[in-house]
């Protein structure tokens, strides 16, 4: 999905897999399985990337802004 990597930076926050390459996921969700403290740290990082990026209040605010500068 072309947003994906705005959102996820591999190894810190997830990880990405190519597209259409169903080993490669299977690798990744394997990791995930068995690596608790792995899957735990890039949760704790996903979470946190999600509440400061993607902040609705924030966003919209800084929407609001582009438009009144466009005006």
């Amino acid at each position: 999905v072309a947003a994906l990597p705005e959102a996820v930076l591999s190894e810190e926050n997830g990880l990405m897999v190519p597209v259409d390459n169903p080993e490669r996921l299977g690798d990744a969700l394997k990791r995930l399985i068995d690596d608790k403290d792995a899957r735990e740290k890039m949760g704790r990082v996903a979470r946190h990337t999600a509440q400061t990026r993607f902040d609705a209040r924030t966003n919209y605010r800084k929407l609001v802004a582009v438009v009144q500068g466009m005006a």
